[in-house]
Parts: structure tokens; C-alpha cells; sequence
């Protein structure tokens, strides 16, 4: 479940913010995203093209069907292209000793320019180090939903310190697409739900 009004221990607004991407609709695309920073070539991408003509000679990710293979949630998908990064600080939540974090996302490539791998990690904002990280391969027009890293089972090191969200492109030419990016947190002062940073 999500949970956003700081019941049960939760942080308010949802630790994730904007991880559907549809925060700002855009025509076509745009090199920002509500709540993420930005690393070079990378932003917020209109998948089906259905609110503008700015798409005409662009064309969405799956030429016969204006979507990616299986389904987007909603219009629109972050973009990471030429090996560059998307990340954010989880806001309102501090590590645990005791409690455990998951970073789940789905993930797909446009369908051009090949395959695309990409990475998805878990930082300790304050070590600056990785906790959990994954890496894999998208095919072109290839969606994979819950793709998840950890869950990372925080320790006295990490005590109260930040949790940073990083997506990252790691082909130079191609461009990978995020949906639906999700931090489950379980134990933190008695929260256990799925953080995606949805209105209430």
C-alpha cells in the first residue's frame, strides 16, 4: 500500500517524489524531471505522444502502437540516454539500524538504437557509497516492470543517515526509460508500506 500522511511511522509525501513521472506534462520530451536532478541527456519522455503534435517524425517508443510492449502507467516515462544518470534523495527518510529498503522501478528501452544495460542503486547519502545496486539489459522496445534492487538491511553505519535513489544509463547512444520507481521500506519506526510519491 502507499502511504502518505505520515501514519504509521511513514514520512509525509512518500519518500519518492514524482516516481511516475507524470509531475509537468511535456511536448515530446524535456531535459528536467520534478524532484529528480539531472545528468546530462536525460528527463522526462512523452511514451505515447497523445497530447501534442510535437512527436510528428519522432515517433514513441513502439512504432505500431505509440507504447512499449507491455503497458506504461500513465503518459509519460523518465529518460536517461548517452550514459547518463537520474537520481534523488529519498525525502523524509533517515536509515535505521534494523530496518530494510527495497528500490523497485520498471524499466524499458526505446525502440531504437539497440539494446540499453542499466544500473538501479541504493546510496547511503552520507558515505556517499552504494548499498545495493543491480545491473541488467533492456532490449529494444522491451518494458520490465518491479525490476527491484535489495532490500538492504541498514546497520549501525548507516543510523540515521539519508537514502539516495540512483538510475542510471550505461550505453552511450541508446535511451532507457523508468516508470512507476517505488521505495518499500520495512521497520523504519514501525513503517512497512510502498513509497511512490503519489498524491493522496
Amino acid at each position: 500500500d502507499t502511504v502518505l500522511d505520515g501514519s504509521d511511522g511513514c514520512p509525509v509525501g512518500g519518500g519518492i517524489t514524482n516516481g511516475s513521472f507524470e509531475d509537468l506534462d511535456v511536448c515530446h520530451y524535456t531535459t528536467s524531471a520534478t524532484g529528480w536532478t539531472v545528468s546530462g541527456n536525460a528527463g522526462v519522455y512523452d511514451a505515447f505522444g497523445l497530447d501534442n503534435p510535437c512527436d510528428v517524425g519522432n515517433p514513441p517508443a513502439n512504432p505500431e502502437t505509440g507504447t512499449f510492449q507491455a503497458g506504461v502507467t500513465g503518459e509519460q516515462v523518465g529518460y536517461i540516454a548517452d550514459g547518463t544518470d537520474l537520481w534523488q534523495n529519498a525525502s523524509g527518510i533517515t536509515m535505521s539500524d534494523g530496518s530494510s529498503y527495497e528500490l523497485c522501478v520498471d524499466v524499458g528501452d526505446r525502440d531504437a538504437g539497440g539494446a540499453s544495460t542499466y544500473t538501479i542503486s541504493l546510496y547511503d547519502m552520507t558515505n556517499i557509497v552504494p548499498v545495493a545496486t543491480t545491473s541488467d539489459t533492456a532490449i529494444d522496445g522491451d518494458w520490465k516492470a518491479d525490476q527491484c534492487v535489495g532490500p538492504y538491511a541498514a546497520g549501525p553505519d548507516n543510523d540515521e543517515n539519508g537514502l539516495t535513489i540512483s538510475l542510471v544509463d550505461g550505453e552511450a547512444a541508446n535511451q532507457v526509460n523508468w516508470d512507476n520507481v517505488i521505495l518499500k521500506v520495512n521497520g523504519l519506526e514501525g513503517c512497512n508500506a510502498d513509497l511512490d510519491g503519489t498524491a493522496p
